[in-house]
């Protein structure tokens, strides 16, 4: 399991996450081209989420999909990518 990290969200990911049809969200994880640009978002710019609509399911549904290690199930949902709050701040 990764280490736990505080990371800042902008009000567009905080709207995103409050909507009732989130039913879960995710992170995404990816290796930082270069953390001493921005502790927040590791210098790409953006941070992404994966927003899940649906599930949990057994099995794997169909569209895009996610895995949720803890539960062992599938959730659909999209992934919608926000401009840093630390260092873009929707200038990009």
């Amino acid at each position: 399991m990764s280490d736990k990290i505080n990371i800042e969200i902008g009000m567009a990911m905080k709207s995103d996450l409050k909507d009732p049809a989130t039913k879960a969200a995710w992170m995404s994880e990816y290796e930082s081209p270069n953390p001493r640009v921005c502790q927040n978002c590791g210098g790409t710019g953006y941070l992404h989420l994966f927003l899940a609509s649906g599930g949990p399911f057994e099995g794997v549904p169909h569209g895009i999909s996610k895995w949720d290690e803890n539960l062992q199930k599938w959730w659909t949902g999209s992934t919608k990518s926000y401009p840093c709050p630390v260092c873009n701040s929707g200038s990009a």
